[in-house]
């Protein structure tokens, strides 16, 4: 057979490609060719792992709420995040309220006090269950975290939303806890 009789036979075609009827046979992989990334939104860096940290161990739970929401949403996964979030704040207010009144009505219990003052164990308290919340986001996020250190993106500058976070976390901590105290009968004694 000579060179000139190979080019003349036409190379098998895909049964998709002849029920379509196209000469160039690229209707079967034109699907591929057509970028589907360009429809989404390219989501924003998220905040550092070292920034969520410590916010989380400065801020308590309030702040790990509103930092790690900051977080996903920057990553378009606050939806998926929120109910978390807004759990363990709602958690945290009760847990509060309750240290609160219980402050009032010296009824703390033993094991919540650190040396010898309970609103130590509570502030403390608040530190680990931020840092519980902080490791639960994390564990959410890592493939993002992952991803982003891979491409070599840079994160935000976290500190205005960081110090933010843990302003907010403190009068709101100071708000529910003095709601405990109101409800217990007034200001503690001791």
């Amino acid at each position: 057979m000579s060179p000139n009789e190979e080019s003349s036979n036409p190379a098998p075609v895909h049964p998709s490609v002849e029920a379509s009827g196209s000469q160039g046979g690229t209707v079967g992989v034109d699907h591929l060719l057509r970028p589907s990334l360009a429809a989404r939104a390219t989501a924003e860096p998220l905040y550092s792992v070292r920034a969520s940290f410590l916010t989380a161990f400065f801020g308590g739970v309030f702040a790990t709420s509103v930092f790690c929401g900051l977080s996903a949403r920057r990553a378009g996964r606050l939806q998926k995040d929120l109910w978390i979030l807004v759990l363990a704040s709602v958690a945290w207010a009760v847990i509060l309220v309750w240290a609160g009144h219980g402050i009032v009505t010296n009824s703390l219990p033993a094991w919540l006090s650190v040396g010898d003052s309970s609103q130590r164990g509570v502030r403390y308290a608040g530190r680990v269950l931020g840092l519980a919340l902080f490791g639960i986001i994390y564990l959410r996020h890592r493939f993002i975290y992952r991803a982003l250190a891979l491409v070599g993106d840079e994160p935000p500058n976290p500190w205005r939303a960081a110090l933010t976070a843990i302003g907010g976390s403190i009068l709101l901590s100071l708000l529910f806890v003095g709601l405990g105290v109101m409800l217990g009968g007034g200001v503690p004694t001791s």
